[in-house]
Parts: structure tokens; sequence; C-alpha cells
């Protein structure tokens, strides 16, 4: 006898759903489902985007009796998904960071070593940890300030 397959998706649209009808922490909990839903997963666009409309479809099927304030419930569960989606990001740029450091140490490690003039010399650390300037995306500083170019 075969045993039914549970698809992770229509799991977690059906936990959304049910949240929404409990009327109680549906911010929390929302955000907590989606934030478990991309740990399973590998963090890609693909699947960001899998997560979200899986967790909004449920919430609008939870919604859709009728019974709870529809427009708060819509917005308890879209501030979880954001901090949610917050979370992932910060996570990934102190990874991120974690690695560029790790990266920059071995490198002037190296430099350090293969240098004739290592007594002398002072290391410097600034590429790990001064913010960039050169337009990169994964830049440390705000670009909020300076106009977005549309590239042609």
């Amino acid at each position: 006898m075969k045993t039914p397959t549970i698809n992770p998706d229509e799991m977690l649209k059906s936990m959304a759903a049910e949240a929404v009808k409990q009327h109680k922490q549906i911010r929390t909990t929302i955000r907590d489902l989606t934030l478990e839903a991309l740990q399973m997963r590998e963090l890609s666009l693909k699947q960001i985007n899998s997560v979200v409309r899986k967790v909004t479809e449920g919430v609008n099927v939870g919604v859709g009796d009728g019974k709870i304030d529809v427009e708060k419930a819509l917005s308890n569960a879209l501030a979880g998904m954001d901090e949610a989606l917050l979370k992932v990001v910060e996570a990934n740029k102190v990874a991120l960071q974690k690695l560029t450091e790790g990266g920059a140490s071995s490198e002037e490690s190296s430099v350090k070593r293969d240098s004739p003039s290592t007594a002398s010399s002072k290391p410097t650390r600034r590429r790990a940890t001064e913010p960039k300037s050169n337009g990169s995306p994964f830049s440390t500083t705000s670009r909020a300030a300076e106009p977005t170019q549309a590239s042609g």
C-alpha cells in the first residue's frame, strides 16, 4: 500500500490558513511559518517567491470565511512575512560579512607570508571592515541619497 506524500507547499498554505482562522497571534505565527519554510529550502528568488505565494494563498483562505477583521488580519500577516524576510536578509548579510572577513584575513596572511618586508610593515585590515563605495550591491554604505540609474 502506497502512503500519500505530503506536499510541503500545500502544508504551508493550510498552516497559514489555520493560523488566520485561529485569530490569535497572526503576525507571530505567520512570521514563524515563513521563517521555517525559508530555512528548509534553498535560498533562491524562486524559493522565496514560492514561500511568500503559498503563505499568502493560505492567508487568503483563512480570511475567506469573513468572520474576522479582514484588514487587520491581512495587515498582521503581511507584517509577519515582512519580519521573516527581513530576518533572512539580515542573517545572510552577517554570513556574507563573515565570509568576506575570513577571505580578507586569509588573503592578508598569505600576502604577509610572501612579503620580504613583513617584519617592518604593519598589515592593514581595511578591506573587510571599511565600507565599499564602488556601487556594489553588497556595499555596506547607504545609497539612499544617490539617484538610481536604469541600465540600458
